[in-house]
């Protein structure tokens, strides 16, 4: 911007500075002695220590003026109209070469054209409807109505009826809509003469009125709809969830983030969108490169050193608002060309935060299920396969009855064995724990009195599934397995199991 001119930027008047395209005329930011005109957006300034002979530049105007046309010296930028008056809004916040527009919020208008105040509209009666500048005007009988008092309503058109092929039974007045027959004829210029019996209607319609029989088909197709939709979300959030946790390789990141590029050329509403998730995450996480990444971004700009000028323009804001201010300034420079995205990618590998576009890239990876690993596939050892059809079933299941899903279940079981097991450690604490054996067992018992004998695998195996506090098993030198009882967990410090 040169809109402070050589003097605030200590530049040479004398010297070329590097302006941006033509608008339909000639300016320049070099101070001539024969510039006759400066383009629209621009207003003619006279350089400051030229000597004896005058001599001008072309300066934009500021972001609160405009200029529309070619003009001159004395021709100065005008002063956008501001809308913040009550009640008042911006219709179009204009540019340098045009003038901002104003509107009223609703219920009020323009007192007159020069849009300088807004005010209240009056209430119109039935029959009468609002006009641009608040007042009343007549709906036309037969054509327009309006059926209620108020301060919004215009004049409606009336319904057709014979162009729907039903008959008027009741016309406009001016204060309500034409009354249409609830049956249908086939020439409602001559039907409509002659309406047909009660029973021919009734037979017409199946004993139900079309609008009748229309509203029931339309509410059980909403209500299918809803659930199909709420089913979809849901699965698609579960299969999100799992996916999240998926890592993007080296070489996977490399072809979507070229895949993202390519799309961005070509489809301006795409762009935007990964333009506006780019900021996003680039104001979270640039740190130190908050010098480096302005020189990167502006490095290209037609204008000497732009990057010096956006970092003075917001050398006093805080952290996070000066980058968006630098990616606010980059977008009006670079949202419209086509290797923005492209650009932006470049910029941030330059400033060594590759991490930053994997991040933008991972917002972005469902849209590319042939590049990543997406929510249908998992990793086993390091090997991409497919989910299998019992996954899959569980899947849906799990969204369509979550309460009886597998993992609801398995959650429900645990809760009740860690309740199961705090309770019988409160009970060993009072009461030491025995385990009773059939005769032939007791003949194996080791000496230490709190050894129940030598017992097979199964038989180990039954007594840790029934009593989750005993020992650990203990082997003697035939092989046998002993559990030492009591064993309290709560006052115990844990021991590793043998095989």
């Amino acid at each position: 911007m040169l809109g402070s001119g050589c003097s605030s930027l200590g530049c040479d008047p004398d010297s070329t500075v590097p302006f941006g395209p033509s608008i339909g005329g000639v300016h320049s930011a070099e101070c001539k002695a024969d510039l006759k005109e400066c383009s629209p957006g621009h207003e003619m300034v006279k350089c400051k220590g030229t000597g004896p002979e005058l001599k001008y530049y072309c300066q934009q105007c500021s972001d609160t003026a405009f200029q529309p046309n070619a003009n001159r010296y004395g021709d100065r930028c005008r002063l956008r109209k501001a809308c913040y008056n009550q009640f008042m809004r911006y219709r179009d916040y204009g540019s340098t070469t045009r003038d901002a527009m104003c509107k009223c919020e609703p219920g009020y208008h323009f007192e007159s054209t020069d849009q300088r105040a807004c005010v209240q509209n009056n209430y119109c009666d039935r029959g009468y409807g609002q006009t641009d500048y608040g007042s009343c005007e007549r709906c036309v009988v037969g054509s327009t109505y309006s059926d209620k008092k108020d301060k919004l309503q215009r004049c409606k058109t009336v319904t057709n009826c014979e162009k729907d092929k039903r008959c008027t039974i009741k016309r406009s007045n001016g204060t309500g809509d034409n009354v249409c027959s609830t049956y249908r004829v086939k020439n409602p210029s001559k039907d409509c003469a002659n309406p047909p019996p009660v029973h021919a209607r009734n037979e017409q319609n199946g004993g139900l009125s079309e609008g009748a029989i229309a509203g029931i088909v339309l509410g059980v197709l909403a209500i299918i709809v809803i659930v199909v939709l709420l089913f979809l979300f849901l699965l698609h959030r579960r299969r999100k969830a799992r996916a999240e946790n998926d890592q993007i390789d080296p070489d996977h990141l490399e072809r979507l983030a070229s895949q993202i590029v390519e799309r961005s050329a070509k489809e301006e509403p795409y762009r935007r969108k990964v333009l506006t998730a780019s900021m996003r995450e680039i104001e979270d996480n640039i740190n130190k490169q908050i010098w480096s990444l302005p020189q990167e971004l502006f490095r290209n700009h037609f204008q000497d050193a732009k990057y010096e000028l956006v970092v003075e323009k917001y050398k006093d804001k805080d952290h996070k608002y000066a980058i968006n201010g630098y990616m606010q300034d980059w977008r009006e420079w670079r949202e419209e060309a086509g290797d923005a995205v492209q650009e932006l990618f470049a910029c941030l590998k330059k400033v060594k935060r590759e991490d930053i576009i994997y991040k933008i890239c991972s917002k972005f990876r469902e849209a590319y299920p042939e590049v990543v690993i997406d929510a249908e596939t998992q990793l086993e050892n390091g090997v991409v396969s497919r989910r299998s059809k019992r996954q899959n079933k569980e899947g849906v299941m799990d969204v369509l009855f979550p309460c009886c899903s597998a993992q609801q279940k398995y959650e429900t079981e645990e809760n009740e064995q860690v309740k199961f097991m705090l309770d019988d450690s409160k009970d060993a604490a009072a009461t030491p724990q025995t385990l009773e054996f059939e005769p032939n067992e007791k003949g194996n018992n080791s000496n230490d009195s709190n050894d129940n004998g030598a017992l097979t695998p199964q038989e180990a195996g039954d007594v840790y599934r029934e009593r989750p506090t005993p020992s650990a098993p203990v082997l003697d030198d035939s092989g046998n397995i002993h559990i030492i009882i009591p064993m309290n967990r709560s006052v115990s410090y844990p021991v590793q199991a043998s095989s």
